[in-house]
């Protein structure tokens, strides 16, 4: 569990390099606050987790040293970009010598390199890719118990209060999905925590 957390701090900080392929112009409609601390200016963004319309990345150039890593897991967006690559990175190790970091039905145990097994689901009228790895969810891979989606999830964009905090329930524990272990995604909790750098219903706020 620590090899993951490493893993997936590291690729937390490697999401903003992804906006920083865009023209100024378009960062400049991420910007919600400039403001000065200890004599530093701190420009506060807000990064949607889901990527533009029609947006496509330029192809890679890849150098003669380059190394290149083979069946490397490519999901669908599921419940927030932080946590579907995690769910990637994870997905890729499971594959790669250390099994058991996906223990569901599916595939034998081993976690698949793409999440179409799973489907789509329908919650308050928004068709979301499902993924156990990236946002567990009662029913989904068999699962018997409340998990992220059940728990967390109610929109995409939403700032009111979570499901289990509106039905008067208590959460399930902080254990089983990269959702849950990347600072929450989807968790109005984190942001009554005051933790500046969490995420909310899909948008990733970077100080």
């Amino acid at each position: 569990m620590r090899n993951l957390l490493f893993i997936f701090l590291f690729i937390q900080l490697s999401i903003p390099c992804l906006y920083s392929q865009l023209p100024w112009s378009q960062l400049d409609s991420f910007i919600v606050k400039r403001h000065n601390q200890a004599n530093n200016q701190v420009v506060e963004i807000e990064v949607p987790g889901v990527l533009p319309l029609l947006f496509r990345m330029p192809v890679a150039t890849i150098s003669p040293t380059a190394v290149l890593l083979d069946d490397v897991p490519a999901y669908s967006w599921s419940f927030g970009c932080a946590n579907t690559v995690g769910a990637m990175a994870a997905g890729y190790y499971d594959n790669h010598g250390y099994p058991g970091i996906y223990t569901g039905i599916s595939n034998e145990g081993l976690m698949p390199l793409d999440n179409i097994l799973w489907g789509t689901v329908n919650i308050n009228g928004e068709i979301r890719n499902q993924c156990p790895l990236s946002a567990t969810m009662m029913g989904l891979d068999e699962r018997q118990s409340y998990g992220h989606v059940d728990d967390f999830w109610y929109q995409y964009h939403h700032y009111g209060p979570d499901p289990y905090i509106s039905l008067n329930r208590n959460r399930h524990a902080d254990e089983d999905c990269t959702g849950i272990l990347w600072v929450p995604t989807s968790r109005l909790l984190a942001m009554l925590m005051e933790i500046q750098d969490s995420f909310s219903s899909g948008w990733s706020p970077f100080v």
